[in-house]
């Protein structure tokens, strides 16, 4: 794959992770299900959503994606490029006042959330590059991200959540202690950060490193097992099922799909850094 990726600012470096530059590697993409919020750029081309039922949906050239808890379609007019970079998971509400939970599952068009004039001069300066550039297309668009974005110097419980992230396995009770707070304030703080409530916060956060590990180290049906065991699940039975929810695929398909190099599951191809830096915070 033709993809390059960029460090964030040093100022983002604890809000953002790295951005990708990809020349679409088919007219196609099955993206699994991610808990962190995006934002993306379509460079040259366009794209469309393909719903469980058929249903098409245009997606906007320039938009903030929410977290997403199921997998997704896309389809690609040819010779798309995008640019892609994750929040880290926690983070939008110390950059916007937007309410995560509302964009859970769905999106909004960059110029309906920030300054409609900002947003069309940063398009007007990305069409002006005769060929697409990674170097020049990603220095434009970190640069209209540290125009816009505004970090606010609140506490966050995703900051604690990120220092400690393994704590977020504990029973409810013990979270609730180490963090100081009763539980039902504990629900609604992880819905306000997060977008989703614990329970679903758990779920793809282990889908989320269990799939890296199947993505980088490859497993035959026997080692599956253990994945599953090591990751959580009660058993392989169990991971099959939350990664047909949340990936669209079973791991042992996934598995074929990776091993044919097929340009559709790209995503579940790259490096181990480069998934890392992508979409592991640090």
């Amino acid at each position: 794959m033709d993809l390059q990726i960029f460090p964030p600012l040093p100022r983002f470096k604890r809000l953002l992770l790295y951005t990708l530059w990809l020349p679409q590697p088919a007219n196609q993409a099955f993206i699994p299900a991610i808990l962190a919020p995006s934002i993306m750029l379509m460079v040259r081309g366009s794209a469309e959503v393909v719903h469980p039922d058929g249903r098409r949906e245009s997606v906007p050239r320039f938009f903030l994606r929410g977290p997403y808890t199921e997998p997704m379609y896309v389809e690609y007019a040819p010779n798309s490029i995008t640019i892609t970079v994750c929040l880290i998971p926690g983070m939008l509400p110390k950059l916007a006042s937007l309410k995560i939970d509302s964009l859970l599952n769905s999106s909004v068009a960059m110029d309906q959330f920030f300054d409609p004039n900002c947003v069309e001069a940063f398009l007007k300066k990305i069409d002006a590059t005769d060929e697409a550039s990674a170097e020049s297309n990603v220095h434009d668009f970190h640069t209209f991200l540290d125009l816009v974005l505004h970090e606010h110097k609140k506490s966050v419980l995703g900051d604690a959540i990120v220092t400690a992230h393994q704590k977020i396995f504990f029973p409810m009770m013990a979270l609730s202690a180490y963090f100081g707070i009763g539980e039902r304030q504990l629900e609604r703080r992880m819905r306000t950060t997060f977008g989703v409530n614990l329970r679903e916060l758990r779920r793809l956060v282990r889908f989320g490193f269990t799939l890296q590990r199947i993505a980088n180290e490859g497993s035959t049906w026997g080692d599956l097992t253990q994945v599953a065991q090591d990751s959580g699940y009660y058993d392989q039975a169990h991971m099959h099922k939350e990664f047909q929810d949340l990936a669209g695929i079973s791991p042992t398909n996934l598995l074929q799909r990776i091993a044919a190099q097929d340009p559709a599951y790209w995503v579940f191809q790259l490096k181990p850094v480069e998934f890392q830096n992508l979409f592991i915070p640090p």
